[in-house]
C-alpha cells in the first residue's frame, strides 16, 4: 500500500510531537528560557511555539540585538507561527543588565504582539523578560 507525501509529513510532525516537551506553567517556562538565555551579551527575542496541548513545535530565535536593545517586529515573529501552524506562542527577551523590569519598549512591543495574536486567533501566552538565570513573567505580573 503506497502512502502520500501529506502522510508521510503528518506522521514526521506526529512523531516530532512525541519527543517535545509539554510546557505546563510559567515556572517551568520561565527557567527553561532563563537557562536558554543566560549569559547572553547582547539582548535576544526568542519564541517559542506551540501546539494545542502547549507542546513545543518550535523554537526560535527571531532578534539579536545590542547590548541594551533589541528590535523585534510583529510580523516576524507571526510569519513563524503561521508557517508552524501553532496555536499560541511565548515571547522572551534578554536584558544583559540582569535587571528584569519591563523598558515602555517591553511593554509597547508586548501590547502590539497581543493586538496581532488576538486578530490572528493566536494566543499570546506570555511573554518573559530574562536575566542573569532569572525571569519576569508580563502574564504573572499582570503587566498585559
Amino acid at each position: 500500500m503506497a502512502i502520500t507525501a501529506e502522510e508521510v509529513m503528518d506522521r514526521l510532525r506526529m512523531a516530532s510531537s512525541k519527543r517535545k516537551p509539554v510546557l505546563t506553567s510559567s515556572v517551568e517556562v520561565g527557567t527553561y528560557l532563563a537557562d536558554k538565555l543566560v549569559g547572553h551579551k547582547q539582548e535576544e527575542l526568542w519564541a517559542l511555539y506551540v501546539d494545542n496541548g502547549n507542546r513545543i513545535v518550535a523554537e526560535k530565535k527571531i532578534f539579536q540585538g545590542t547590548l541594551n536593545k533589541s528590535v523585534a517586529h510583529p510580523r516576524e515573529i507571526f510569519r513563524w507561527a503561521v508557517i508552524y501552524d501553532c496555536s499560541g506562542i511565548f515571547i522572551a527577551h534578554n536584558h544583559p543588565s540582569g535587571k528584569l523590569m519591563p523598558s515602555s519598549n517591553d511593554f509597547e512591543l508586548t501590547k502590539d504582539l497581543y493586538r496581532a495574536a488576538k486578530m490572528m486567533k493566536i494566543d499570546l501566552l506570555d511573554h518573559f523578560i530574562v536575566g542573569q538565570g532569572q525571569y519576569l513573567s508580563m502574564r504573572e505580573k499582570e503587566l498585559f
